[in-house]
């Protein structure tokens, strides 16, 4: 299973959310850059990164960020917040991206969606769910949909995708471990799909237990930040599982 650390970006900082929500975010003191040469240096290969403001105005505003960390680590980064259009697609991955996850756009435009990646390699493509209670949220988790996160999925499988995350919204940012349950049931309807986990990861024993789910990939966000699981062992059990 891969390790993706992820990096929230908002107002040029690190941040983390609680449960998706703005008025409940904590800043880290780190550059960025620093941060993701750390964790390059630790062994990760991997680095999921959100324009949080994007996602919130629908308008991906971190390029500059994203070329400095393409550029300054050997990560491969995917990107999401705020992509909203086939050339917003293109100048991410001309910045440095190797993947982008739609979000909000692939639950409200889903042939544009299917459209844009005939225009560009389909593997770049990840399908973001955010989901509150099986529904999927748009819009910087700000607003809600009618749209199950199963239904979802199954319209984006049946045109050959095979990349998702699945951010369960009432873990993430809580350290109260991720929403086993979801994943197991996600695979068990999907079994051939790629899916990264996202939200709670609080611990290697999370870890190992998603890993055990089937999940393609785990997003560590908030306890690699505050300490909960220490970079060097969370490089080791890379290197253990990988």
């Amino acid at each position: 299973m891969k390790i993706i650390p992820a990096i929230d970006i908002l107002d040029g900082m690190c941040v983390r959310l609680l449960k998706g929500d703005y008025q409940q975010a904590t800043f880290y003191p780190v550059s960025p850059l620093v941060y993701a040469q750390k964790l390059a240096d630790a062994g990760m290969e991997h680095l999921h990164l959100v324009d949080l403001e994007g996602a919130r105005s629908s308008h991906f505003t971190a390029y500059d960020l994203l070329q400095d960390l393409a550029n300054g680590t050997t990560l491969k980064i995917d990107v999401g917040g705020g992509v909203r259009t086939l050339e917003v697609i293109e100048k991410v991955l001309d910045k440095g991206a190797s993947q982008i996850n739609l979000g909000s756009v692939a639950q409200q435009q889903p042939e544009k969606v299917v459209e844009w990646a005939n225009q560009v390699q389909k593997e770049t493509i990840i399908v973001g769910a955010d989901v509150r209670e099986g529904l999927v949220a748009t819009h910087g988790w700000l607003a809600e949909s009618n749209t199950r996160v199963e239904e979802l999925i199954a319209f984006y499988v049946s045109n050959g995708f095979e990349y998702f995350t699945v951010t369960d919204i009432s873990k993430d940012g809580t350290l109260k471990g991720p929403a086993i349950q979801l994943y197991k049931d996600i695979l068990q309807q999907f079994p051939d799909i790629k899916l990264v986990a996202s939200g709670g990861v609080s611990s290697l024993s999370d870890l190992d237990v998603l890993a055990e789910t089937g999940c393609f990939g785990a997003i560590v966000g908030k306890a690699l930040f505050e300490g909960h699981i220490p970079l060097p062992e969370l490089g080791l059990w890379q290197t253990k599982n990988n």
